[in-house]
C-alpha cells in the first residue's frame, strides 16, 4: 500500500501491516501461513528498501499449533538480526515528516528541514559526508550502492558532502534515535533512546585498538562499562537489552589514553 492516502484536507496513514487473517486464507486454510511474512520483508528490502517492517497478530494464533510455529519462526528471525523497532504512532509522525520535509541545496550544501521525526536521508550513489562541517549529521552508510544519512532529532539540519570518509568516530548503523552527538579523534559520545535490543556499529575509530565504553541512565548513574575493540576498518560493534520503562540513556566511547 502507499504511504497514505488523502482524504480531503487529511492523510490516512497505513503503517505497512498485513495480518494473520490474510495468511490464513481467512482463517480456511494454512493456519502456518504468515511465516511468508519473511519473504515480503525480504521483497520489499530487496533490491531496494522501500517498506518498514510490521508483523502485526491476533490472540487467535494461539489455537493452532502451526500459527504458534509460524510466529516463532518469524520472532526468531527478528531476534537473530539487528532491526530498530519504533512504535507505530512513531512511524507516523516520520511519514507526515515525509510529506512536509523541506529540502535545498545552496553552495554544495544540502539542507533539510522538517518537525525532526523523519531521521533519514537517501542520496543515490556512494557519497561520503562531512561530520565536523556538517549539522544534526550523527552518521551514515552505504547500502545497496545508495547512501544513507542518518539525522538527529532537529528541525532543521545541515548536511555537507565530502570526497573522503570522515577522520572521527560517527554513526554507521544503529538501532535507537540519537541525539546531542559529540565527537573527536578517538573519542563519541550521543544519547539515545529506543526499546528492544539496542545495536550500534560505530566507524571512524583506529583500526585493531581498545576502547571503553560506558553506558549511563537519565540520572548519570552507570548502568555498564565495559571495553570493546575495533576491527581492522575501524568500525565498533556493540549491543545491549534495555528493560522498560523506555528511557534515554547516554553512550560514551574512548580510547584509554584520553
Amino acid at each position: 500500500s502507499s504511504l497514505a492516502t488523502k482524504a480531503g484536507i487529511f492523510r490516512q496513514y497505513h503503517t505497512s501491516a498485513q495480518n494473520d487473517y490474510i495468511y490464513t486464507l481467512f482463517l480456511t486454510g494454512d493456519w502456518g501461513g504468515q511465516k511468508n511474512l519473511l519473504d515480503h520483508f525480504e521483497k520489499t528490502e530487496n533490491p531496494r528498501r522501500i517498506l518498514p517492517m510490521n508483523l502485526y497478530y491476533h490472540f487467535y494464533s494461539g489455537i493452532k499449533r502451526e500459527s504458534m510455529e509460524a510466529l516463532k519462526i518469524i520472532y526468531d528471525y527478528i531476534r537473530e538480526n539487528n532491526f530498530a523497532a519504533i512504535f507505530t504512532s512513531e512511524y507516523c509522525r516520520i511519514v507526515e515528516d515525509f510529506y512536509f520535509t523541506r529540502l535545498w541545496n545552496k553552495n554544495n550544501i544540502w539542507w533539510c528541514e522538517n518537525n525532526g521525526y523523519l531521521r533519514t536521508l537517501r542520496f543515490k550513489g556512494k557519497v561520503n559526508v562531512d561530520i565536523a562541517q556538517s549539522e544534526g549529521v550523527v552518521g551514515y552508510c552505504h547500502f545497496q550502492n545508495q547512501t544513507y544519512v542518518h539525522l538527529d532529532g532537529s528541525k532543521k539540519r545541515k548536511i555537507t558532502l565530502s570526497s573522503e570518509s570522515p577522520s572521527i568516530p560517527y554513526i554507521h548503523l544503529g538501532s535507537y534515535f540519537v541525539d546531542n552527538m559529540i565527537t573527536k579523534k578517538n573519542f563519541i559520545n550521543f544519547k539515545i533512546k529506543g526499546f528492544g535490543k539496542m545495536y550500534f556499529q560505530i566507524a571512524g575509530f583506529a583500526p585493531d585498538k581498545l576502547y571503553n565504553l560506558r553506558i549511563e541512565n537519565e540520572k548519570k548513574e552507570l548502568i555498564k562499562e565495559i571495553q570493546v575493540k575495533s576491527n581492522l576498518e575501524g568500525l565498533l560493534d556493540f549491543k545491549e537489552v534495555f528493560n522498560i520503562p523506555i528511557e534515554n540513556y547516554g553512550i560514551s566511547i574512548r580510547s584509554p589514553e584520553n
